[in-house]
Order: C-alpha cells, then sequence, then structure tokens
C-alpha cells in the first residue's frame, strides 16, 4: 500500500527545485553576459571578471561553493570556451 508524500517531503521537493532553477538561471546570466560581448578585448574583460568573481567567492569567509561551482560550470561551457 502505497502511502502519500507527507509535508515535509513537498517542502524538500520544493526547495530542491529551488537550488537548481536558480543554479541554472545564474549559470546562464554568466553565459549570456560573455556571449553578449561585442568584441575579443571585451570577451577577454568579462571572463576575467567572472573568474575573480569565482576565486572571491571560493576564497571568502563564508566559501560559498554553491555560486563558486556554477560560475564554473558557466565558464567551462561549451558555448563560452574558445
Amino acid at each position: 500500500m502505497n502511502t502519500p508524500p507527507t509535508f515535509l517531503y513537498w517542502v524538500w521537493h520544493l526547495l530542491s527545485l529551488s537550488h537548481v532553477y536558480r543554479f541554472y538561471c545564474l549559470q546562464l546570466l554568466v553565459s549570456v553576459l560573455i556571449l553578449r560581448s561585442s568584441n575579443a578585448v571585451e570577451r577577454v574583460r568579462m571572463i576575467n571578471h567572472w573568474i575573480q568573481t569565482a576565486v572571491e567567492l571560493r576564497h571568502s569567509t563564508m566559501g560559498n561553493l554553491y555560486s563558486f561551482s556554477t560560475i564554473m560550470h558557466s565558464l567551462l561551457s561549451a558555448a563560452v570556451g574558445f
């Protein structure tokens, strides 16, 4: 006999979807900002900016690895790569 999911299961499910959604939104933002650069110099500056942001996130006192991994996934995507 299957029991219906509990309230806590639904809360956990919604929170996990929220994290995935935020991951992909930030990844898309970083990728689009890099790809919208009009020339190579501006694109290199934008990539450098995001690399410095990722370094700061990684080595800050909070150690925000979630945003760090999101930015790194975006930088390593096939669309952004040279």
